[in-house]
């Protein structure tokens, strides 16, 4: 009978300790009733920096100081750009009036009056009211920007109008030069080759291509120059050096 009872006893001891090590989880393997985020959870518990979540940044405006002073650069340009168109419209309108009167009045200054004198004066007056009607036609005329007020929308719409304002000045820079070179070149050839008149051919080269070169050295590039970046930087190849100019034009 007493050994019955010591072997009871013994079976209930060893019945917890035997059932503990299949309850337990094995080591490194997630417990059978956790959630898929215990993982995280875990790293979180165990010190893990938590990760940062992506936030999108708005774009900095400029500063509104800095806006309102280059409005007020850019209208002042503007102003510029009218005050040179007008201005040359007058300017080749007298010229050609002025040649014609001269013409009519048989006045050739230091000379006497001949036929190829008259030819010549009256080609300048052509030259001057050809470029008379080129600022009549093709006037310089950047457009204007109305500020709101709101340093982005300001400065977006300045950019839009200095890349028009550039456009207009670069081409009416080079419509000035070419169409100024082929007009003197064509109107000395015809001095030279029709009236035998080389003295009238030089003057008439020489008065057009000063006219010329003050018209251009006066057309407002400040929105044409405004965007473009020169740097002169040292270029080395082999078994040669010197220097390079780079930019866009």
């Amino acid at each position: 009978m007493i050994r019955m009872t010591l072997a009871a006893m013994a079976l209930l001891l060893a019945a917890p300790a035997a059932a503990q090590p299949s309850d337990a989880p094995a080591a490194g393997a997630p417990a059978p009733d956790a959630a898929p985020d215990a993982a995280p959870d875990a790293a979180l518990d165990a010190g893990a920096p938590a990760p940062i979540a992506a936030m999108p940044i708005a774009p900095s405006c400029p500063d509104p100081a800095v806006v309102e002073r280059a409005l007020a650069a850019y209208d002042a340009e503007v102003d510029r750009a009218g005050t040179w168109n007008t201005g040359w419209t007058i300017a080749y309108g007298v010229f050609a009036l002025g040649q014609v009167g001269m013409a009519l009045a048989e006045f050739s200054p230091g000379r006497d009056f001949e036929h190829a004198a008259a030819v010549s004066l009256y080609a300048g007056a052509g030259k001057a009211l050809l470029g008379m009607g080129s600022r009549i036609v093709l006037p310089l005329r950047p457009p204007r920007v109305r500020a709101t007020g709101d340093a982005c929308v300001d400065a977006a719409a300045l950019d839009r109008a200095r890349a028009v304002a550039a456009r207009k000045e670069r081409n009416t820079f080079w419509l000035q030069l070419g169409g100024g070179l082929a007009l003197h070149a064509a109107v000395g050839g015809y001095l030279v080759i029709e009236e035998d008149a080389w003295r009238d051919a030089i003057m008439s080269l020489a008065i057009g291509v000063v006219v010329s070169g003050v018209t251009l050295y006066t057309l407002p590039k400040r929105s044409w120059l405004h965007g473009q970046r020169l740097m002169v930087t040292p270029s080395v190849a082999p078994g040669s050096a010197g220097v390079a100019v780079v930019g866009a034009f």
